[in-house]
């Protein structure tokens, strides 16, 4: 059978014309499906990274309740070979010197 086609010859009409016409428009739609579908994957990414910063402002801001979490002392020993030292919460701010005459045997 051979493929013999006649566009619009007989009927006066571009049937090759219509054809395309009518796919561009089905195209059209699953183009704007498409692009939907991106939208909403771009939206849904944008959401998940607000609600991950969300929790960490979310546990930042739960430390700073807590009172440890301003109340803590730093102590600096000069020598850690002849003092250690450590501070506590209840301890004295300032600044305090220790003189080692001599190392225990």
């Amino acid at each position: 059978m051979s493929n013999m086609r006649i566009s619009g010859l007989a009927s006066g009409m571009d049937i090759d014309q219509m054809v395309t016409d009518l796919m561009k428009a089905h195209s059209y739609k699953l183009d704007k499906i498409k692009q939907n579908t991106q939208v909403a994957q771009w939206q849904k990414d944008d959401y998940l990274s607000i609600n991950n910063s969300l929790r960490s402002l979310r546990d930042s801001s739960s430390d700073m309740r807590l009172q440890a979490t301003y109340s803590v002392n730093k102590s600096i020993s000069s020598n850690e070979d002849a003092l250690t030292a450590s501070a506590g919460s209840a301890a004295t701010p300032g600044s305090y010197g220790v003189t080692v005459n001599q190392l225990a045997q």
